[in-house]
């Protein structure tokens, strides 16, 4: 069962990463397509699940877990550098237009 919620997680999870990346240009609108009502990003969610199905029934699930435990650290560990590369890019755009002025 905790498998089982673990990957509900990471699916919604991935789900709302595509419908970031689509609001921001960086992959294909349609995954920016949310429910009127809550704002769900149904068409990332629902990729995404098809993703997890397709894997979880063609890979072996212990090859999968191992792969799993490996890219996520990754994924996260990137995500935070480019966070700190934004940061540091908008600081420095911020000085350079101070000297400008």
């Amino acid at each position: 069962m905790f498998v089982a919620g673990l990957a509900l997680i990471n699916t919604l999870m991935a789900g709302r990463l595509l419908y970031g990346m689509a609001n921001e240009g960086i992959i294909g609108r349609r995954f920016g397509r949310a429910r009127p009502r809550r704002r769900t990003p149904w068409v990332a969610i629902v990729f995404t699940t098809l993703i997890a199905v397709g894997l979880v029934s063609t890979v072996d699930i212990s090859a999968l877990g191992g792969t799993t435990a490996l890219v996520l650290p990754a994924v996260f560990a990137a995500v935070n550098v480019a966070v700190l590369l934004w940061a540091l890019n908008r600081t420095l755009m911020r000085r350079s237009r101070e000297k400008v002025a």
